[in-house]
């Protein structure tokens, strides 16, 4: 038993963009969605950056700033070590429940 592929006598690892398969207007289809997509987060990016340099923001960096991201990373720790001990709890609920009620 080796890794492979799924169906790797019809395919490989790498898929290729261009493919034998679709017709030849489904790659130039393609081209539209990905530019406005592209085009759309530069200027989301851009429009954000703007308004928060503004100097009317007077917007300063100050320790309280990366001691909020430390604080904010221990609370998201806690929740999911929480929720990771909850559903250990459950499966062992689950188990124990199948053992005795249907296994017998």
């Amino acid at each position: 038993m080796s890794l492979q592929p799924t169906r790797y006598e019809d395919r490989g690892w790498f898929v290729t963009p261009i493919s034998t398969v679709n017709p030849w207007w489904t790659n130039l289809a393609a081209v539209v969605p990905a530019l406005l997509a592209l085009v759309l987060i530069f200027m989301d990016q851009q429009i954000t950056a703007v308004i928060v340099n503004r100097k009317e923001n007077k917007l300063k960096v100050r320790h309280h700033y990366v001691l909020l991201f430390f604080f904010i990373r221990l609370i998201v720790m806690y929740y999911r070590r929480h929720r990771h001990q909850k559903d250990i709890k459950l499966k062992i609920r689950h188990h124990y429940f199948l053992k005795v009620n249907v296994l017998g």
